[in-house]
């Protein structure tokens, strides 16, 4: 499974943030979009599973601000949205931010939007390392057997949220 733009962190190659662009203004229904849809947010769980790898031993309840990220682009909206893991096998998909980017004559004031939308982006990445800090100072108590560690708790299974 691809996402029509994937951008990878360097220090480590984690798949950071997804772009997904989905059907015409009129055809935002189709099944190309809803498939779409479930492709990434199977992909965004691969790629927060692939960052909790690291921290196996580490408390779950400490691990929600790390998240995979995805701009989802459907009809004029762009739609950031975030998924993190929140107890055994419970994945949340929230909406962080959408805009309305329309392309005509008066598309020039969404870009304050659309800047916005991004604004957020950066900020998490950047953030990033802090929340890696925040997490590795919450070892999980008897780390492997822990119902609160992340390996107890990560899935693949898309079901689940």
């Amino acid at each position: 499974m691809k996402a029509d733009i994937v951008e990878v962190r360097l220090s480590d190659g984690r798949q950071v943030v997804f772009l997904e662009m989905s059907s015409a203004p009129t055809d935002f229904l189709n099944t190309h979009t809803v498939g779409d849809m479930y492709k990434t947010v199977q992909e965004r769980i691969d790629s927060l599973n692939s960052v909790l790898l690291n921290f196996l031993n580490y408390d779950v309840r400490y691990a929600k601000k790390l998240r995979s990220l995805i701009i989802q682009g459907i009809r004029d909206r762009l739609t950031l949205r975030t998924i993190f893991l929140k107890g055994k096998k419970d994945y949340a998909d929230e909406e962080e931010l959408s805009v309305v980017f329309l392309l005509s004559w008066e598309f020039r004031f969404q870009f304050l939007e659309v800047f916005e939308l991004m604004e957020n982006v950066i900020q998490y990445i950047l953030e990033y390392p802090n929340i890696v800090k925040e997490l590795m100072k919450h070892l999980a108590k008897s780390s492997e057997f822990s119902e609160f560690s992340i390996r107890h708790c990560i899935s693949c299974v898309t079901d689940q949220i």
